[in-house]
């Protein structure tokens, strides 16, 4: 008589399905040296988000002061250039006058004082209309001021460059300085916008 033996089925010795511990450190190292590389991206992009927000604000506090100073009245002691008055543009000194814009840059809320980090100041400067060209900034050398012979009577008109700058120093910085106007910390944007102001 034969006996036969169930042993069940056979099974091969096949691994489970799955990742080795091997194979998830490999795929962990892989995606970390991706994130690295890819890093500086977003450094570059907030820094370039924060740029721009400078260069929007900055636009905004000058474009409203300029509108601001062009409605006030022609001889306004804000606009007006003594004689004998000087201010220096792009290291050189010519006819004109200075002004510290005076809004503060402070804001409290609940106790709490937080500081805007622009400063703003304006440059008047007298011309006479003939003296200005048809495209382009005046040239300074021609610049008057209120006590000169001839100015008040002969087509006199300001002309007003504000300037606007950023202290945040991390930031992309401007082309031009203006030494001895904006204080030493804005170093970081700067823009300036003119405009001509009649009687």
């Amino acid at each position: 008589m034969a006996v036969e033996l169930n042993l069940g089925p056979v099974r091969s010795r096949r691994r489970s399905p799955g990742f080795s511990l091997v194979e998830v450190l490999v795929a962990i190292l892989l995606m970390a040296l991706a994130m690295l590389a890819i890093a500086p991206l977003f450094v570059n992009g907030m820094k370039s988000n924060a740029v721009g927000w400078d260069y929007s604000v900055l636009n905004e506090l000058a474009k409203e002061k300029l509108e601001e100073l062009l409605q006030m009245n022609f001889f306004d002691p804000r606009l007006v250039v003594p004689g004998g008055s000087t201010v220096t543009i792009d290291g050189t000194s010519v006819k004109g006058k200075e002004f510290i814009d005076t809004n503060s840059n402070t804001l409290t809320v609940s106790g709490k004082t937080v500081t805007f980090p622009y400063e703003l100041v304006y440059v008047v400067q007298d011309y006479l209309l003939t003296d200005i060209p048809t495209s382009g900034a005046p040239l300074p050398a021609n610049a008057k001021d209120d006590g000169d012979p001839g100015w008040s009577g002969a087509t006199p008109v300001r002309f007003i460059t504000v300037y606007a700058a950023s202290s945040r120093r991390g930031l992309q910085g401007s082309a031009y300085t203006r030494s001895n106007v904006l204080a030493s910390s804005s170093t970081g944007k700067q823009i300036r916008m003119s405009a001509l102001k009649a009687p």
